[in-house]
């Protein structure tokens, strides 16, 4: 591997969300004579991890970073003592088994020796922790599944399969996110995190244009701090990203995926801007403290549309002193949520303008049937439509949205 493409791998996974941490394992795997880069990176967020499979590729000229599978394990607790055994201890061990000595003499047979201990040490601690939590175990020996899938006996492999099967698409879910769809480590969590108050990714994307003008394959934008912070004016086009839930089948206990795409991965729905949704426009019609500038504002919607909760103080704090909020452009809006998880009515926080528009639209409108259909409908689900109306909460109510594959990974650069 030559400095420059070092450099260049190094910067795709920079802008992918990883910062320095996968630079190492790339050293050390092209010291073993790899070119395909099998990296491994995880956050823990609460009670929740992640685990990131990361793939890249040294050329004989260039570097090229593929894209990252993200695997989403929730209730899975990163401190976890019983019985002897420190689950956090078995898994630094899972996560660095040992190595064959790559290159050295190993008369006596240590490498041998050294890994019969660690098997037996490994079989040991799974055993406990089998008979203390069986749902963890299976959480374990999926996240785990290269180390741990020759440790287990055959006669039991069928057992562990099941287990696993029956956490899937709900404890356990995954998605490969190629590289020309531009997904960050932080927004894969936000896509995964939650099914039923899901939340949304906001990407620019770049056409290219085939000659005679004819619009060809896009790629995202890089990050301003990247190399080509267009330097030239390119056509460009935002859209909202949601991960397509619907598309498992509705009584399939282990949330089989309808259609499958090549990577098994669900599809993603697709929000353009011509949809109407500005977030931007948005975010000064409710009352949050420290919100009285364009600049602040622009800061809360950047971070809105990687797809993050934020938390914000309301201005009227009488019955709540702060809140969660995130994008909800299927209903052209902003929902809002409590410390449980409950959405709350948009009427709570809006400022007096606001308010005042709102008053004036509802004395102008006429009554009519589709909206006494909207007031009967439950109150928790009516509460986070937002004012616009929950016609736009349907999959695929605007010609804006559209479901699309996963993408192809051609090692395209990230923002």
């Amino acid at each position: 591997m030559t400095p420059e493409q070092q450099y260049h791998l190094d910067n795709e996974h920079k802008y992918a969300g990883f910062g320095t941490r996968l630079n190492q394992q790339v050293v050390e795997q092209v010291a073993q004579g790899l070119t395909q880069l099998d990296l491994r990176s995880q956050d823990v967020h609460g009670m929740d991890r992640m685990f990131y499979k990361v793939s890249s590729r040294i050329g004989d000229t260039q570097a090229f970073y593929n894209g990252f599978e993200a695997i989403i394990i929730k209730n899975m607790p990163a401190n976890f003592k019983v019985d002897g055994l420190d689950l956090k201890d078995l898994e630094i061990r899972l996560s660095a088994p040992p190595q064959p000595f790559h290159g050295k003499n190993d008369p006596a047979g240590q490498f041998e020796k050294v890994l019969e201990e660690y098997q037996v040490g490994v079989k040991a601690d799974m055993a406990k922790l089998y008979h203390q939590n069986k749902d963890l175990f299976y959480k374990v020996a999926f996240a785990y599944k290269e180390v741990l899938e020759p440790l287990i006996k055959a006669d039991r492999k069928a057992e562990v399969d099941q287990g696993i099967a029956a956490l899937m698409g709900n404890d356990i879910r995954k998605q490969w996110f190629p590289a020309d769809q531009g997904i960050t480590r932080v927004e894969a969590f936000n896509l995964l995190d939650e099914i039923d108050h899901q939340r949304a990714v906001y990407k620019t994307y770049r056409v290219h244009e085939k000659k005679g003008g004819e619009e060809a394959a896009t790629a995202p934008v890089q990050s301003p701090e990247g190399e080509s912070a267009t330097k030239e004016a390119r056509k460009t086009y935002g859209v909202w990203l949601l991960l397509d839930y619907v598309d498992v089948e509705a009584n399939h206990p282990e949330g089989k995926l309808q259609n499958p795409t090549k990577h098994g991965n669900r599809l993603l729905e697709r929000i353009d801007d011509n949809y109407g949704f500005d977030i931007r426009a948005v975010l000064p019609r409710f009352g949050w403290k420290g919100t009285d500038s364009d600049k602040v504002i622009d800061d809360l919607a950047k971070a809105l549309e990687k797809g993050n909760k934020v938390e914000v103080a309301p201005i009227d704090q009488s019955k709540y002193e702060t809140v969660f909020i995130y994008a909800n452009p299927r209903a052209k809006t902003i929902t809002i949520e409590d410390h449980e998880g409950n959405r709350l009515p948009h009427a709570m926080f809006l400022t007096e303008a606001a308010r005042q528009e709102r008053s004036e639209k509802h004395q102008n409108q006429p009554f009519n049937g589709h909206a006494f259909r909207v007031a009967n409908r439950p109150t928790q689900k009516a509460a986070g439509a937002g004012e616009e109306g929950e016609a736009h909460e349907k999959k695929n109510s605007n010609p804006h949205a559209r479901i699309v594959q996963d993408g192809k990974g051609k090692g395209h650069g990230v923002s």
